[in-house]
């Protein structure tokens, strides 16, 4: 009985913390969008995983490398807004915690909307309380392993689904 009683307790500590955990990638992923459509690009720095950050250069070269692109894409587009679904459930790797999330943008253009939807690669390195992400891109699991090792293969990468015009 008292064997049940752990076993029962274990499991709803699990549950709890896998509901608690897509709630935060989630609304994580949401302040990272909103950071990127108000062009606070420092912010949007801040969920991105620092092995691409030490790529760019560091954190303020990043943000700027970002700032430069985004103003050059105004000419022809703009991101109009960005949303995400639910996270996958989340494995863990070493000592990362890592999901996918879908993520849907809607781009202006002058030839009309584009609707975008790609995939994320959330990882945390704390247990949780943050998050980054990583945009897989049309790149499968071995391809994103190339700059991320510690990504685990247990997660599912859909197969991309290119741009489309909307109304």
């Amino acid at each position: 009985m008292k064997n049940m009683r752990y076993l029962l307790t274990s499991i709803l500590m699990l549950l709890c913390f896998a509901a608690t955990a897509q709630s935060t990638i989630k609304e994580q992923a949401e302040k990272m969008g909103a950071a990127l459509i108000g062009k606070d690009y420092k912010t949007f720095v801040t969920f991105t995983h620092p092995t691409i950050i030490k790529e760019m250069g560091g954190t303020e070269k990043m943000a700027a490398a970002i700032e430069k692109q985004m103003k050059g894409m105004e000419q022809t587009a703009q991101i109009l807004s960005i949303s995400y679904d639910e996270p996958s459930s989340v494995v863990k790797e070493g000592n990362e915690l890592q999901c996918t999330v879908p993520q849907t943008m809607i781009l202006k253009t002058p030839q009309g909307k584009i609707l975008t939807k790609s995939t994320l690669i959330g990882i945390s390195t704390n247990g949780g309380a943050h998050w980054y992400f990583v945009d897989a891109g049309e790149r499968d699991i071995n391809a994103v392993k190339a700059s991320l090792p510690n990504v685990s293969r247990k997660l599912e990468l859909p197969t991309p689904v290119p741009p489309q015009f909307i109304q």
